[in-house]
């Protein structure tokens, strides 16, 4: 025969085994939060360094093209679709 003592606490203990308390999923979401809060402007820092750069090509690409169109006429385009015609026709 098995003490009744004994039989409560194995009960118990395979009660507490089933999941997470509330103490421990609030912990997770307080530390993902701080974790979020560090790494956000990082890449929001990073993402800006990019688009920076990719501004510096276009503006790098359409000054090239203003020359070589200047080259061949006597004034700069004054827009971009009469640089778009002034490439097509000297092409």
């Amino acid at each position: 025969m098995q003490n009744p003592i004994s039989g409560n606490r194995v009960r118990r203990s395979l009660r507490r085994q089933g999941g997470f308390t509330l103490i421990e999923v609030m912990i997770v979401v307080v530390i993902v939060v701080i974790l979020a809060r560090v790494a956000l402007p990082s890449y929001q820092s990073s993402v800006r360094k990019a688009r920076r750069a990719d501004a510096v090509d276009a503006t790098t690409s359409i000054l090239q093209v203003q020359e070589r169109c200047r080259a061949s006429q006597p004034t700069y385009a004054g827009s971009v679709s009469a640089l778009a015609t002034c490439i097509s026709g000297s092409a």
